[in-house]
């Protein structure tokens, strides 16, 4: 695996993971509570689930913002989840000469007699790579689709920054990726 595939699975959980907070954040505004009482109320709940809840308090509110989290939520995010939930959670079990990455479930598919069988599925490399270069725009459309812009513009909002410890080493260490230096 190279340095851009790493680079890449990082930017996908980290994108994932951020837009789960920007619905965590819509939440909050259907049903008209902060967004650390919703985050209380929701706890460790699983983005799959997270985005029903969405869906079902979105019918409710009104058909313009339900048809709004239908379009955000379509297809191709629901194959972002599973890459991610293979990526965070499941076991790595190689790269086929085709170039598709497989790793196997964490989730239990069936069992046969004593055995337990689980899932494993692939992803060509490249598209990997293509959703990675793609996730500051998915995470934009979510932050726009969902109208929580101005939200998440607040003052405990920060990008993410290195500790300053270890802005000083990368800063000095000189390696160019290449195990021979």
């Amino acid at each position: 695996m190279t340095d851009d595939l790493y680079l890449a699975i990082g930017k996908i959980v980290r994108a994932v993971a951020e837009i789960d907070d920007i619905l965590t954040l819509a939440i909050s505004q259907l049903i008209t509570v902060s967004e650390s009482k919703t985050a209380v109320l929701l706890g460790r709940m699983q983005i799959s689930r997270k985005i029903a809840v969405a869906r079902m308090l979105a019918k409710m509110h009104d058909p313009d913002v339900s048809e709004i989290f239908t379009k955000v939520f379509e297809q191709p995010f629901s194959d972002i989840i599973d890459l991610r939930n293979a990526l965070a959670h499941g076991t790595l079990l190689g790269v086929t000469e085709g170039g598709d990455l497989y790793f196997e479930s964490p989730e239990i598919e069936r069992t046969e007699g004593e055995a337990v069988v689980a899932r494993a599925r692939g992803w060509p490399i490249s598209s990997i790579l293509g959703w990675a270069s793609q996730m500051d725009a998915y995470i934009q459309f979510f932050e726009t689709g969902l109208q929580v812009q101005e939200l998440r513009q607040g003052p405990s909002r920060r990008e993410m920054q290195g500790h300053p410890k270890g802005r000083k080493k990368s800063n000095t260490q000189k390696h160019s990726g290449n195990p021979e230096g």
